[in-house]
């Protein structure tokens, strides 16, 4: 899966999930990702989106829960720090505005009749304008090429890092962007990992210098839109470069027999041979298509090949950023729902562990493959 945490106290990834399903928060035009699932004190959760909104939009959010239950939904920031809460009864729409907050990492937690988080779904403020171009389809054994433009938005200062990531549910590789000039970023990601036939999602982050507190992460300040790639056989010689690469190959000549299967050369061989020779036998015409079967050049290179890109999978690295994050101790008590002050809101339990935890899951990774 692409959201890999790195563990903090009292947070691991689970394997499965315990929270009811008639218990959820969305955010409206989310990034979906490959799910995840996260322990929080001794409960589950499932990521498997990300909310991104400019800096300036609201946050727009769908609480779904049993009809007659309480809820209320804090807006955390980076620290565990309350930005802005809302509550009510039932399932509705709720709305956070982002004027008065700071670009960056944020989360949406549930919280039903006072108890503990049912949900968590991360969110981005974006502090820049970041856009990807890259092919929609590269050949099995070539290298992605993106281009990524990270524009100034509320932020003018140049991000500490931007990176890209290329993902599906089984796999994720992810390179960092080497800045070319100006607003302009470039990575080249590889395709060794990747299957032919498949098509992956591919996204960019802008990261600021600052680290999340009690965690060596960086916070996220600016999401790109989400694009996709889809990576075909190396023989097929189809890459697309969004309509502005080369046409195709020659194709070939009208008059010339063409042969889709191995061995085309030898049948083409074979028919020479029958037009010039009157006087062929069939046992002769048996042995010889025996043999061009029984040693085919080309197949044995295919297998080489094959074999070659097989070996080539060497990032199986399972190893995560050794992050540590002490949870807060808050023994204040919990109060009712919908009272409608920040100050009622700081009671809900929720500790920075578990905020930290949602950014870090979605960006603190480093290249990994799950097969």
């Amino acid at each position: 899966m692409v959201l890999v945490a790195a563990l903090t106290a009292g947070l691991a990834v689970g394997t499965a999930v315990v929270v009811a399903d008639d218990y959820s928060i969305s955010v409206d035009g989310a990034i979906d990702t490959p799910t995840e699932t996260v322990t929080y004190d001794g409960t589950q959760y499932e990521i498997s989106a990300l909310g991104t909104v400019e800096h300036g939009e609201p946050v727009a959010a769908s609480v779904s829960i049993p009809a007659d239950t309480n809820y209320d939904v804090n807006l955390l920031d980076s620290e565990g720090g309350v930005e802005a809460f809302a509550s009510g009864t039932g399932s509705e729409a709720v709305t956070f505005e982002t004027d008065d907050v700071d670009p960056g990492s944020y989360a949406l937690v549930l919280y039903v009749d006072g108890a503990n988080p049912v949900d968590v779904h991360p969110v981005v403020v974006d502090g820049y304008d970041v856009s990807l171009e890259h092919s929609t389809a590269v050949s099995q054994g070539d290298e992605i090429e993106i281009g990524v433009t990270v524009a100034e938005g509320e932020l003018t200062h140049d991000p500490d890092d931007v990176e890209v990531a290329v993902w599906d549910d089984d796999t994720v590789v992810r390179e960092n962007a080497a800045h070319d000039s100006g607003d302009a970023y470039a990575a080249s990601v590889s395709t060794s990992e990747l299957e032919v036939g498949s098509t992956y999602a591919v996204y960019a982050v802008a990261q600021g210098e600052d680290d999340l507190e009690m965690a060596n992460e960086p916070e996220i300040l600016a999401v790109s839109d989400e694009s996709t790639v889809e990576i075909t056989d190396a023989d097929d010689g189809d890459d697309s470069t969004n309509g502005d690469g080369p046409g195709g190959g020659q194709e070939p000549g009208g008059d010339e027999p063409v042969d889709d299967e191995k061995g085309a050369d030898d049948d083409l061989e074979d028919s020479d041979d029958d037009g010039q020779d009157d006087e062929p036998t069939d046992d002769e015409s048996d042995d010889k298509t025996e043999s061009d079967a029984d040693d085919d050049p080309q197949s044995e290179s295919d297998d080489s090949s094959d074999d070659g890109i097989a070996d080539d999978d060497g990032s199986d690295g399972d190893e995560t950023a050794d992050n540590v994050v002490q949870p807060n101790e808050d023994d204040s008590s919990d109060t009712g729902a919908g009272d409608g002050t920040a100050g009622d809101a700081d009671t809900v339990p929720m500790t920075a562990a578990l905020i930290l935890a949602v950014a870090v899951l979605l960006f603190g990774l480093e290249r990994r493959v799950f097969r």
